[in-house]
């Protein structure tokens, strides 16, 4: 009797509890949800979902997949907590009594605002102009982005030069971390500024990247981590040609230079060595905070040492930010808009943020673009002072109201117009030099290109005393091409062209020189100096003499070295005439020929002289190196080599697999060479070299084979005899393990460290490609790691991780490890899954006390608190009966004796809320 008393108190307290629950549960749905919803189908809304309950958790239920199986297809998109879809009324009445629903509400319509900024900068006028093919957007160009870190999967930031982060936060030093992106925002916003190249374009779209985490997800930033942070792109600024430090970060204030003030980091060192490596550190003045309100009255630091290119912001009026720090003790502040500006951020997405941060990527930008532009011009590397000089002369001034000084808002496209110093391209078009032609209308055409700001193009034309003609076109556009008639009579004539630019620039071309005659025989084809491999050849020579006269035959003269070879004549018509002649090449040699016209008044008209090369004899070609069936293991530059015969050698090729591989013009008659670098395979190969008269040799074929690298599995050997590779044992302090250290290691080394006054050893078992196995002792774990990846580590099986293991890379045969202590409680997920994999036995009393015991109180407490709003008592035992359910099929597997002992015996009540509540 007292127990069913006792069992009807705890049922009436149940229904208690769930009537409070249903009682205080608040509105589900947005009003605005309802409004729409009038008059209309359907409606789209974001539905949030509560936070898994501790049971959910443990029993693995995917609230959210549920949710989305109950709207049948009408999801549109799936965030963290929550899902976007497109349902109707009977839909959304069905979601509200879902209880892992939380919210549901209206989704609203957004527009981008002030994506303008790259624009206002006038950097988008940069990106069409070309040298030699290549766009001006920053192509070549490093940059160096010190701040939380990047998230590289962002559409509009793949494919960049290093797409891994370098890590100087986390660990010891910094180091490449592959697994790392960026847990704030603030990194990717700045990065997209830069270079941004998808949906948004930054100022700089070609750069390359790379992401430097120097910052805290709260975003702190350690004066020692930004130090190694700069440290790391000079180091390395050869390899990934890093050209600009972009740092949207800083603290303090302050009215004058500070350099080695307040810096026991030493960034004014720093900063110095990148200067001194011709690589510009930009840097934001700052911010007004709770700290600081009045923002002229200084900069924050680094941007204050003296070295630093240091940015404010304005908006896109050009009006100061009031939040902007600035200084009249820095005229040489840079301005860049800072104000709402939109670009990258976290999951694929864009944010709208404010700053002097947002304004410090425009400037980095623009330094690259700068420094692209020069490289490209002339071949000159600019200076960091140089390109802040020219962005300060030839910006947009700008004045504060509050200060009076005036300060430079960058213009790019501006900046490089003014630094032009090259000339506009003149070609001319016709008529060619040196031309023979009758009297009457010559047409003059020449045309001028300028990759920047063509101003003018202007033809003249001389006859054998004075300037003849002049005319002078204006550009419009940065090509032009101007054409002109005239009627020439008898005498000599020289013409040229002459361009300028906006910038003063100016390009003359060389003088044509231009006979008009009443009588002239003219070669035309083939050209002088022409080689050829076809015996049977055409050549062909044209005249004309004066209208009262006609001409009656054409003669072709060949000669060889020494004799007159060939001679033929035809007659021929009218006072203008082309002719063509087919001739036999009998043996390979240098020919000289000519025509000769004859006019009825039996005057000759004789032609200049050409050279025509016959040469029907294709190269001869020996390979030398490898020989057929070669094998190569170690190497992956294989230098191939072959001797060529050929008075006449055009060029060669190497034939890779069926492909020509690169080509070489460049070739003397013995032992030529091609280098290529090859992945591990199977190949074959052979050389083709071609000559001036289009003869073609190609070699025999042989094979090649490259081997992988296969670094041997060994075991280690004791006894008499035996032998094997030395090993090094390293100790590390409680201080290095507890901060995290990297070590270099090779296979039978050890690291010996104490965590929680307990001695282990972590040895190297096993290097091979890709992975690493390695084993910790006193209790034996073994563990085989990939490269990139990190693996915790339970030492003493209580419910705590104690140690965290990085395998950070692998160079010859040697591995990269960082280790650190840590202290970090395992889920009871996760103790769940590690009890299933184990021997031991277990009861559910011995796991409720491993979990953690609690008490009936507590339970209920769990209970009332947790966000999942229960059906009522039935709901309760049903949930009851399937935690007792699963829990007996996964002892009874794991141990019949003990867990089916503990099952035929009834469950205290006691022992079934000993089990802990997740």
């Amino acid at each position: 009797m007292k127990k069913r008393f006792a069992a009807f108190l705890f049922i009436f307290f149940l229904a208690v509890i769930y009537l409070q629950i249903v009682v205080s549960d608040e509105n589900k749905i947005e009003q605005e949800v309802f409004t729409e919803l009038q008059g209309q189908e359907n409606v789209r809304v974001i539905i949030e979902l509560e936070e898994k309950t501790n049971l959910q958790e443990v029993l693995n239920i995917d609230t959210k997949q549920d949710v989305v199986d109950s709207l049948d297809g009408k999801v549109k998109h799936e965030f963290e907590e929550s899902v976007s879809a497109i349902i109707s009324e009977k839909e959304l009445l069905d979601l509200e009594n879902n209880p892992d629903v939380k919210s549901i509400k209206f989704v609203g319509t957004k527009k981008i605002f002030l994506s303008e900024s790259v624009p206002l900068v006038n950097a988008t006028n940069t990106w069409v102009v070309q040298f030699d093919s290549v766009n001006l957007t920053g192509i070549g160009e490093t940059v160096c982005i010190l701040d939380t870190g990047v998230d590289f999967t962002h559409s509009d930031l793949t494919g960049r030069n290093l797409t891994c982060i370098i890590d100087c936060f986390s660990g010891s030093g910094c180091f490449e971390n592959c697994s790392a992106g960026d847990d704030h925002g603030h990194g990717t916003h700045v990065a997209g500024t830069v270079a941004a190249n998808g949906v948004l374009k930054g100022v700089a779209p070609g750069v390359n990247l790379i992401g430097v985490q120097v910052c805290s997800s709260s975003g702190s930033c350690p004066d020692d981590d930004v130090r190694a942070g700069i440290d790391w792109c000079v180091t390395n600024s050869s390899q990934y040609n890093i050209s600009v430090i972009s740092m949207s970060l800083g603290g303090g204030q302050y009215d004058s230079y500070c350099d080695n003030v307040d810096d026991s980091a030493n960034l004014t060192l720093g900063i110095n060595n990148a200067l001194a490596q011709n690589i510009s550190v930009v840097v934001a003045t700052g911010n007004t905070d709770g700290t600081y309100t009045n923002a002229t009255a200084g900069i924050a630091s680094p941007a204050c040492i003296q070295n630093s290119t240091r940015v404010t912001a304005a908006d896109k009026s050009d009006g100061f930010a009031s939040f902007a720090f600035r200084h009249q003790n820095f005229p040489d502040i840079l301005v860049a808009p800072g104000v709402s500006i939109n670009f990258t951020y976290l999951a694929g997405g864009y944010a709208v943020f404010s700053g002097t941060s947002m304004a410090t990527p425009h400037v980095s930008g623009a330094f690259a673009l700068i420094k692209q532009f020069k490289k490209l011009e002339v071949g000159r590397i600019l200076t960091p002072s140089e390109i802040k000089t020219f962005l300060i002369n030839y910006g947009k001034n700008i004045t504060d109201s509050v200060t009076g000084s005036t300060f430079s808002r960058i213009d790019i496209y501006s900046t490089i117009l003014n630094l032009d110093e090259k000339s506009p391209t003149v070609v001319l078009v016709s008529p060619e030099n040196n031309l023979s032609t009758s009297p009457g209308n010559v047409t003059f055409n020449c045309n001028v290109t300028d990759e920047l700001q063509l101003s003018n193009l202007t033809i003249n034309v001389w006859n054998s005393s004075n300037l003849f003609f002049t005319n002078s076109t204006n550009a419009s556009e940065n090509s032009l091409e101007v054409s002109t008639n005239l009627n020439l009579s008898n005498g000599g004539y020289s013409w040229n062209c002459l361009a300028h630019d906006n910038e003063g620039n100016q390009n003359l071309s060389s003088n044509y020189s231009l006979t008009i005659q009443s009588k002239a025989t003219t070669l035309i084809s083939p050209s002088n100096n022409t080689y050829t491999n076809i015996a049977n050849t055409n050549l062909t020579c044209s005249s004309y003499t004066d209208s009262n006269l006609e001409l009656i035959n054409m003669t072709l003269n060949l000669w060889n070295s020494s004799n007159l070879n060939q001679s033929e004549t035809k007659n021929i018509s009218g006072y203008v005439n082309e002719t063509t002649f087919t001739i036999n090449l009998t043996s390979e040699n240098n020919y000289s020929w000519d025509c000769m016209a004859l006019d009825n008044s039996s005057k000759s008209i004789l032609s200049e002289n050409f050279t025509l090369i016959y040469d029907s004899t294709p190269p001869n070609l020996t390979l030398i190196i490898p020989e057929d069936g070669n094998s190569l293991t170690g190497t992956s530059d294989v230098t191939f080599e072959y001797n060529v015969s050929e008075t006449n050698l055009n060029n060669c090729s190497l034939i890779l697999n069926n492909e020509t591989d690169q080509t070489n013009s460049s070739i003397v008659r013995e032992n030529n060479e091609f280098t290529s670098t090859l992945s591990p395979g199977t190949y074959t190969w052979e050389i083709s070299c071609s000559d001036l008269a289009s003869n073609n040799q190609t070699s025999e074929s042989r094979t090649l084979t490259i081997n992988s690298i296969v670094i041997p599995s060994t075991s280690s050997s004791s006894g008499g005899g035996g032998g094997g590779s030395s090993s090094t044992t390293y100790s590390l302090s409680e201080d290095q393990i507890k901060t995290g250290t990297s070590k270099t290691l090779k296979r039978n080394d050890k690291i010996r460290f104490t965590s929680n006054n307990e001695k282990h050893t972590l040895k190297v078992d096993k290097i091979s490609e890709g992975e690493v196995t390695i084993t910790i002792s006193s209790n034996p774990i073994t563990l085989i790691l990939k490269i990139g990846e990190t693996r915790k580590v339970n030492l003493n099986n209580d419910e705590y991780y104690d140690l965290s293991v990085s395998l950070n890379s692998i160079t010859f045969s040697k591995a990269s490890f960082t280790i650190k202590e840590i202290h970090e409680e395992i889920s009871v997920k996760k103790l769940f899954e590690d009890r299933s994999s184990s021997e031991d036995n277990v009861s559910y009393v011995e796991l409720g006390k491993e979990l953690g015991a609690i008490s009936i109180t507590g339970f209920m407490i769990d209970f009332l608190t947790s966000n999942k709003r229960p059906f009522g008592f039935g709901f309760i035992i049903f949930i009851a009966i399937a935690v007792l359910f699963v829990l007996r099929k996964f002892f009874v597997k794991k141990s019949k004796s003990s867990t089916m002992e503990l099952l035929r015996r009834p469950i205290k009540s006691k022992e079934l809320f000993s089990l802990k509540y997740v």
